[in-house]
């Protein structure tokens, strides 16, 4: 039973179907082609950072006019100095986000204008309807009785959508 299940967990080799055998094997020349001109490209370059290299003589540090280097540093000293250049850093760093903030145009700015001009136009819109509306309900109103009822019906809807959007306009201004 543990050689069952032994051969059961061995993974198969892919085997790709007789139609397709010669592309499988393009592919995998072009792989290894691929590998060899970046085994290549990788060896030109250790080359190159071989002859750029400095000698470890060059990197050593003299003391200048003889002096010698101390051996002990106040660590107050050294904190202070450290804190005061990552301020100067600091300051610096803010200043230079802050000039490109300022340059950089801001997406909801441009929503901000698209809003309001959507907004003056439902307002117009609206004003507009509601007097239009109210220009018929006076008309209507001097008719006789008898031909009121479209013409109410027709000047309310102009009123009730009017009305809507300037308060739609006011929700979005």
């Amino acid at each position: 039973m543990t050689d069952e299940g032994a051969q059961r967990r061995e993974a198969r080799q892919f085997e790709p179907p007789p139609w397709e055998r010669e592309q499988f094997v393009e592919l995998l020349k072009r792989r290894v082609e691929e590998e060899q001109v970046d085994v290549e490209e990788h060896d030109a370059g250790d080359e190159e950072v071989e002859r750029l290299a400095v000698p470890p003589d060059a990197l050593a540090v003299t003391p200048v006019g003889g002096a010698e280097t101390p051996q002990a540093v106040d660590v107050e000293t050294a904190q202070t100095a450290g804190a005061q250049g990552a301020g100067v850093e600091q300051r610096e760093l803010d200043t230079m986000m802050f000039e490109l903030k300022a340059q950089e145009p801001s997406p909801g700015r441009v929503a901000w204008q698209l809003g309001a001009a959507v907004a003056v136009f439902l307002a117009l819109l609206g004003t507009a309807l509601m007097l239009w509306g109210m220009v018929g309900l006076v008309k209507v109103l001097r008719t006789s009785v008898e031909n009121r009822s479209a013409g109410m019906l027709v000047a309310g809807t102009l009123l009730f959508f009017g009305a809507g959007f300037v308060g739609l306009a006011g929700g979005l201004g």
